[in-house]
């Protein structure tokens, strides 16, 4: 059997465990249902990953976080899985999916994983040449690093430099960041 029929039986199954005739209820618990779907899934996702597919890859990983979430666990690892397989193809779903990462983080109050994708976005907004959500970003990161209780102030203080550092060098726009004048 070729990987890709594979990763698709992977799916199908998957699918079969989440919609479940009678005697599956019956004989099973939702929580063992879903527990077999993710890994299911997950044995998918990474066959599209070995044949860099990277969109099949990053929406079934998106998949397993909804799953982790219907089981009240942490989904963050599996958004930032996706934002990576979709760096390859599309700049703003890889975005979306460590917004949703760091949904999660700032949720459980694991601020320096907040920080560090906060970092992550700035800097995918800078390659992008958005410069004032590369900026916005970067503020955000530092922010999260200075509410994070561990020694995380070299971090932060390079998140607000390298704020200071783009604000700077648009024309105006220290107007509306005083801050930024300050940083620098």
């Amino acid at each position: 059997m070729d990987r890709e029929k594979e990763a698709y039986e992977y799916i199908k199954k998957a699918k079969q465990n989440q919609n479940p005739g009678f005697f599956s209820k019956l004989f099973s618990s939702k929580e063992t249902r879903l527990e077999e779907s993710l890994d299911l899934l997950e044995k998918a996702a990474n066959i599209f990953k070995l044949l860099k597919k990277w969109q099949e890859a990053g929406d079934i990983l998106i998949n397993c976080a909804q799953i982790q979430r219907e089981l009240n666990s942490d989904s963050a690892n599996f958004f930032i899985e996706a934002a990576h397989c979709y760096s390859f193809v599309d700049s703003q779903k890889s975005i979306d999916a460590q917004n949703s990462a760091l949904e999660v983080y700032t949720q459980t109050g694991k601020f320096q994983q907040a920080g560090k994708i906060q970092k992550q976005i700035a800097e995918k907004h800078e390659e992008n040449l958005d410069y004032i959500k590369a900026a916005e970003c970067f503020k955000k990161a530092g922010d999260f690093y200075k509410m994070d209780s561990m020694n995380t102030k070299s971090y932060q203080q390079g998140c607000f430099l390298k704020f200071a550092d783009i604000i700077s060098a648009i024309p105006n726009y220290t107007q509306c960041y005083p801050e930024a004048a300050k940083v620098s």
